[in-house]
């Protein structure tokens, strides 16, 4: 065998020890060839290299920022201070200016701090064709037009778009591509540290921007209370920048010339922090609500106006919330009609939460079937609201004139919140409490009203979400997958027998329509934690009533169960040790602190520090602690399971969703419109024939 010499030998090929990071989440081989390995260069994806391995040299500092990162020789020309690597890549080269001696003000990229840099984000075509992604589908979700395309492009090609505002595009775009893909998530987690760097450091409608995409991202994947804090940023960030008052409403000498684009983006973006927290009603479920932060009468700024004029600069007209409805407006502007539903259907659900929680006695002491009452109130909004939809928003399949950039996403989300608000609002009437006293009992022909308005407005939803499922090509508004829910448990579990004139659920056509709008939820449901949850919540209880919904391929897409570690200590009750116990214990060294009387002697206040109260270890427990939910876990809080501890300490600390995950979803904390009951018992009726008595007796 031939054998080749020492000396003439080639020189070995140097690989890192491991494949990039795509290559080993996709579990294939990787040839380790940095900067992009094959793999990645065949199938366009981005090539992510952990930065730890990498073996450290001394670099120049005059390096631009791009070969930087990608780790390159920069080339830059002394005379024209233009880095040839960038040119020849065909990106945007920027590096810091020289030093004269003296400390010169050097470039944005130079003055970042060290931790602005982190992951490196998508070049070239992927990475454009994650914004036209953004733009083609999520952009015109609920009450996320607020981004002028013509604007950010010109900024993006001129590297001006700040990198968090740039990462929560980049994965909300992904994410509607790929949802398996990792990038989305860590790409959020990076926007989130620096978008708080940034607010703090300075206030801008670009960190306004990202703070609302962020909170619409986390919201989705299922972090309800980082959403909800980003709401609340976002808040203070919007009235900061004092975009509740309008900028042609403000006095000559004070007033700054802004572009037509720039004012009608100031008011999308105010009327988004409002518009936000109304439709997913994260604040409206469960026993103690949260409530918005914004009260849409407190915001003197206009409208937004049509999308067509917004995406063109042009002038448009547009009223004030408070201007009646007109029926005949200048323009249709669907973002101005979304912001109206989302009002009245925001008041539906606090009705009817008041209704639940009060009973009949609600606060303007008039009953619901009574005139001038809250419900009659809010049955005259609707109308109203219908007539001027009929007028100027028709129902069509085509594209209205002139044309608006993928008008469909938000014209059938327009229609259906209108009739999901209308189911919502008659829902009530039949669910009202058993009344205390004979006087207060509802007239049958409302009861008759309500549940027949109930079936008709969801039937009308069934129809319009299998039209959107058809006619949009791309993702439709997740709102929409919510109302799928909603019409799914009116018409399947909210139904009696014996009703006439309704269409049965063996009917073929209603049949085919249910299963459009079971695949529309199942659609939304990949990327979306809440809506998927949701969607197992009502396939299980259509199940208890014989109607069975196709989900089970996406129970692959649910994380798996908390299991219970190897070995683990026994710990002692959670609510001593742990968050809960050192705020509570923080809190009475306050309290001890600040209560003394006259002559500086202690007051002795009863609490967790001056109760002597021995300490048990947990005993060892059976997995049906876990099963019967928080409630189960209450009846004997030292008989814990480790797996319900470590639940429990999790949710302590904020970093499980405790009631979303383990438990049977818990229908008063869903933002499905409002509260329900898992017995499915209405006022004198039960699905098992009349006569049974009512659960909110």
């Amino acid at each position: 065998m031939h054998r080749t010499s020492v000396g003439a030998s080639t020189p070995k090929k140097e690989r890192s020890r491991r494949g990039c990071l795509t290559c080993r989440h996709r579990k294939v081989k990787c040839d380790e060839t940095r900067d992009e390995c094959g793999n990645c260069r065949r199938l366009n994806f981005v090539c992510t290299w952990e930065d730890g391995r990498a073996t450290s040299r001394s670099r120049s500092t005059r390096a631009c920022a791009r070969c930087r990162q990608k780790k390159l020789r920069c080339l830059v020309s002394e005379q024209s201070h233009f880095c040839h690597q960038c040119e020849k890549a065909g990106e945007p080269c920027n590096f810091p200016q020289r030093c004269n001696g003296h400390a010169g003000a050097s470039s944005r990229s130079a003055r970042l701090p060290d931790n602005h840099v982190q992951s490196s984000l998508p070049q070239g075509h992927y990475r454009d064709s994650l914004i036209d992604a953004y733009f083609a589908c999520p952009h015109y979700f609920c009450f996320l037009t607020f981004i002028h395309r013509p604007s950010f492009t010109k900024m993006l090609q001129n590297d001006l778009i700040p990198r968090p505002l740039l990462l929560i595009v980049l994965a909300t775009g992904l994410r509607q591509v790929d949802p398996s893909s990792p990038f989305p998530s860590a790409w959020a987690d990076e926007c989130r540290k620096s978008v708080v760097q940034d607010i703090f450091a300075r206030i801008s409608t670009m960190s306004l921007q990202t703070l609302l995409l962020l909170q619409q991202f986390e919201w989705h994947r299922g972090s309800h209370l980082s959403a909800w804090f980003l709401a609340a940023l976002a808040t203070r960030l919007a009235h900061a920048l004092q975009l509740n008052l309008d900028p042609e409403d403000r006095r000559g000498d004070d007033s700054v010339s802004l572009p037509i684009s720039v004012i009608e983006t100031r008011r999308r973006l105010i009327w988004s922090c409002f518009a936000m927290e109304s439709v997913p009603d994260v604040h409206h479920g469960g026993s103690r609500p949260l409530h918005a932060a914004i009260d849409p009468q407190a915001i003197l700024t206009k409208l937004p106006g049509d999308e067509y004029s917004y995406e063109r600069g042009l002038s448009v007209r547009s009223e004030y919330f408070s201007e009646a409805l007109d029926a005949q407006p200048p323009m249709p502007s669907l973002s101005a009609y979304l912001i109206r539903m989302a009002d009245i259907r925001l008041q539906i659900i606090q009705l009817a939460k008041a209704v639940k929680v009060f009973g009949l006695k609600i606060q303007d002491s008039r009953l619901p079937w009574e005139d001038n009452s809250s419900f009659s109130h809010l049955q005259q909004k609707l109308e109203v609201f219908s007539s001027c939809i009929s007028t100027t928003l028709p129902f069509m399949q085509e594209d209205p004139s002139p044309p608006i950039p993928n008008p469909n996403i938000s014209f059938f989300t327009l229609h259906i919140m209108f009739h999901a608000a209308y189911t919502d609002l008659f829902r009530i009437g039949t669910h009202l409490p058993r009344p205390e006293v004979p006087s207060m009992t509802p007239p049958p022909e409302f009861l008759s009203r309500c549940r027949a308005g109930a079936i008709e407005h969801a039937l009308t939803l069934v129809s319009l979400i299998s039209q959107a499922f058809d006619t949009i090509t791309t993702e439709v508004d997740p709102f929409v997958s919510i109302c799928s829910c909603l019409a799914i448990r009116t018409l399947v579990v909210e139904r009696w027998d014996g009703e006439i004139g309704l269409v049965g659920l063996q009917d073929p056509s209603l049949q085919s329509s249910l299963e459009k709008v079971v695949q529309c939820a199942k659609r939304t449901a990949l990327w979306s934690v809440p809506i998927r949850k949701l969607l197992f919540a009502v396939a299980e209880l259509t199940a208890k009533h014989g109607y069975s919904l196709d989900v089970d391929d996406l129970k692959s897409c649910m994380p798996a169960p908390l299991t219970e570690p190897a070995s683990r200590a026994e710990s002692p009750a959670l609510d001593v040790y742990g968050t809960l116990g050192s705020i509570q214990k923080a809190r009475a060294e306050h309290d001890l602190e600040s209560a003394h009387d006259p002559n500086e002697a202690p007051i002795p206040i009863p609490s967790l520090l001056t109760i002597d109260k021995k300490i048990h270890s947990n005993t060892v427990g059976t997995t049906q602690a876990s099963l019967d939910g928080l409630g189960g876990m209450l009846q004997d809080r030292y008989s814990l399971s480790p797996e319900a501890l470590q639940i429990a300490a999790n949710w302590a600390d904020g970093t499980y969703d405790l009631q979303m995950s383990q438990n049977p979803l818990d229908w008063n904390f869903m933002e499905t419109g409002w509260s329900f009951d898992m017995d499915d018992t209405v006022f004198g009726h039960s699905q098992d024939g009349p006569g049974n008595e009512s659960p909110f007796c």
